[in-house]
């Protein structure tokens, strides 16, 4: 891969196998800046700090405001051999530190995107990891009772995680959609309720007050406040009753929200406690991972 800089002209970038920047060099073929990195890609050494380039760690950019490499979805920080935020992609990357950087074998694999670690070594070209690089099945350090716990425990957390996944969409978000409708349509009737009783009240007072109108006009004017009045009541005792027939639907969303919750509440620490016996495993599985 070649670079341009205006004062030194092109510049040849030459990586090892992770696409780790390992020298630069200069148009002529020599080599201007060697740097010598850890295994998270902590710089050890730097012949020519001031001919140095963005590119290092695995080709990514380095941030030395931050002290972090931009991985796309993410920035890592080698300082602590981690990434700085989440996995987008949860458990599906295939690990459950969603944290954690190329699952601690930062010699092997790459992670370009912050998304999967994948190895450049053996991935596409039709090989097999080899025994002790960490990469073949049950390896480094696990017995095959291990293994095979680690496999089930993350088969049963996927199918956990998808039942509550199921649970919310299928009942818990109806649930709740239904419960949040009927407050609502109480909550205008009580309103309406309280609107037609000043209205009344107000009916009322024009009422007492239409004594002093001449006797045509009075007598028309207090039977047009009692047909409004009358119409009022009405109006005020349908609310009432409506509302008072939605009680029991909302009792029953509410018990239904509730039974919901308890059962996602239990998957939650079901996952939560298997969680942690996988990380456990997977810690002495490590043989010395971070």
């Amino acid at each position: 891969m070649a670079g341009l800089a205006e004062a030194e002209g092109v510049r040849w970038y030459l990586s090892d196998h992770l696409g780790t920047v390992r020298d630069l060099a200069d148009s002529a073929g020599e080599v201007i800046d060697h740097i010598a990195y850890d295994s998270f890609g902590n710089v050890l050494s730097e012949t020519s700090p001031a001919a140095g380039d963005r590119f290092r760690f695995t080709g990514r950019e380095f941030d030395a405001a931050t002290g972090q490499y931009y991985y796309r979805a993410r920035y890592y920080d080698g300082r602590i051999g981690r990434f700085t935020s989440e996995d987008p992609l949860g458990l599906a990357a295939g690990d459950v530190n969603l944290y954690r950087y190329v699952s601690n074998r930062p010699t092997v694999l790459t992670d370009g995107l912050g998304l999967l670690a994948d190895s450049p070594i053996y991935t596409g070209v039709g090989l097999s990891p080899p025994s002790g690089s960490g990469l073949a099945e049950g390896e480094p350090g696990a017995t095959p009772g291990e293994s095979k716990e680690i496999a089930e425990l993350q088969r049963v957390i996927t199918k956990l995680e998808n039942t509550r996944a199921e649970l919310i969409q299928k009942h818990y978000l109806p649930a709740l959609a239904e419960f949040l409708r009927i407050k609502a349509r109480k909550s205008w009737l009580a309103g309406e309720v309280k609107r037609l009783i000043r209205w009344r009240e107000w009916l009322t007072q024009s009422l007492m007050n239409s004594s002093a109108l001449p006797p045509p006009m009075g007598v028309y004017y207090r039977s047009a406040v009692l047909a409004a009045m009358a119409v009022a009541k009405a109006a005020e005792v349908g609310f009432a009753q409506e509302s008072e027939a939605l009680d029991e639907p909302l009792g029953k969303a509410r018990v239904e929200l509730q039974n919901v919750q308890v059962k996602i509440n239990a998957i939650d620490k079901e996952i939560h406690k298997l969680k942690e016996r996988l990380m456990l495993l997977l810690e002495l599985q490590g043989n010395g991972r971070r």
